[in-house]
């Protein structure tokens, strides 16, 4: 699936009425193995599960590099996604669970308030670095 179409999937998701009358003001995809943080407070933990550690805490939009793949597992009862060993904030590394991170941004302003917006891509469950 390209970008595009991706995109417009997860426009039409949102709201259609509230789309056709909002403006995309742009979107922005990174590097293959950089991805957006896409939910907060979410925790990076010393290993790839929820028995590791609590290291730190990341937040909406943040950028981290992935260093590997983990195992996948079943957090939330819904999805199986996989744990990545992350780096992040420069120098620090950690383990974030998949559902957690995003591919692109897209920016507009939804509810024509004059605030931007922003929606998140998220990675898909069976993505391959």
């Amino acid at each position: 699936m390209n970008s595009l179409h991706k995109m417009l999937c997860l426009l039409v998701l949102i709201s259609t009425s509230a789309v056709l009358s909002a403006e995309i003001i742009h979107v922005v995809s990174i590097d293959s193995k950089y991805f957006y943080v896409c939910d907060e407070p979410i925790n990076i933990r010393s290993e790839g599960s929820l028995s590791g550690s609590v290291l730190d805490k990341l937040y909406i939009g943040e950028i981290v590099e992935i260093l590997g793949e983990g195992e996948y597992a079943q957090l939330d009862g819904t999805e199986n996604n996989k744990w990545y060993k992350i780096k992040y904030q420069s120098d620090k590394i950690g383990w974030i669970y998949g559902k957690y991170l995003a591919t692109q941004t897209i920016v507009l302003d939804l509810d024509q308030n004059g605030a931007l917006d922003y929606i998140f891509v998220q990675m898909h469950a069976n993505h391959h670095l």
